[in-house]
């Protein structure tokens, strides 16, 4: 009889071990399906929502889009838009977001062409809406220089959005940024065949949600299709 309390500690101690275990395992199921959820980048397209209809962009010239579809054939289509993800927000690099810019702005063409999918095609035609500009500026290290860079965003009504920031040539750190940041994102990497390694990096975005609120459309990120879709 007396060593009853010990053989029921001991179970006790068993049991918050056991739990404990499964805390620990369950973690990190989570954040590992969080991270495997949210790599970074993802190849994508862009989708134009006008009307009712969807347009499917195609980066070729606009003049080859039209000669495709009248010679009977579909112009290619590619995911070269590469989307950053963290959570339920979304991000761009601002020095390709040019076709996402021109599309927003309502600088493009389209190419009304039914398929089973979409009412057509959408090609860029811009001539406003983007521009960059790329310097260089010295600094107190002799032998470096910074590369200073600037996009310049202009909307439908004429307004601009500057996205600015620096970056040190050297050891490739960004700094005076406006309008964009410095994000950290999981990344996944495949050093041999069958290993995966997922790890965080930071890349210089600029928020969909920024992009969004400038030209005044609705944009937004399709997960299952791997559209980033505009809507006007």
């Amino acid at each position: 009889m007396a060593e009853y309390p010990t053989t029921r500690r001991r179970y006790k101690n068993r049991f918050f071990l056991l739990v404990f275990i499964l805390s620990i395992g369950l973690g990190i199921f989570f954040l590992v399906k969080s991270c495997t959820s949210d790599i970074s980048p993802v190849s994508a397209n862009i989708l134009l929502e006008k009307g009712g209809q969807k347009y499917l962009f195609s980066a070729l010239p606009t003049s080859v889009v039209q000669q495709s579809l009248d010679n009977g054939d579909l112009p290619a289509v590619f995911d070269n838009l590469l989307v950053y993800r963290d959570g339920d927000a979304y991000y761009l690099s601002p020095s390709t977001i040019q076709n996402v810019a021109g599309i927003a702005a309502g600088e493009y063409i389209l190419h009304p062409h039914r398929t089973s999918t979409a009412s057509g095609y959408v090609s860029a035609g811009m001539k406003n809406s983007y521009s960059m500009q790329t310097s260089y500026r010295s600094t107190s290290e002799l032998g470096r220089q910074d590369i200073v860079s600037k996009v310049m965003l202009t909307n439908a009504k004429g307004k601009h959005l500057n996205i600015t920031w620096t970056q040190n040539a050297k050891e490739y750190e960004f700094y005076d940024m406006k309008n964009c940041e410095v994000h950290s994102f999981w990344t996944e990497t495949h050093p041999a065949p069958g290993e995966v390694v997922i790890s965080s990096k930071d890349y210089l975005v600029v928020s969909v949600d920024v992009l969004a609120h400038f030209f005044g459309r609705t944009i937004r990120f399709d997960p299952e299709a791997n559209l980033l879709i505009v809507r006007q």
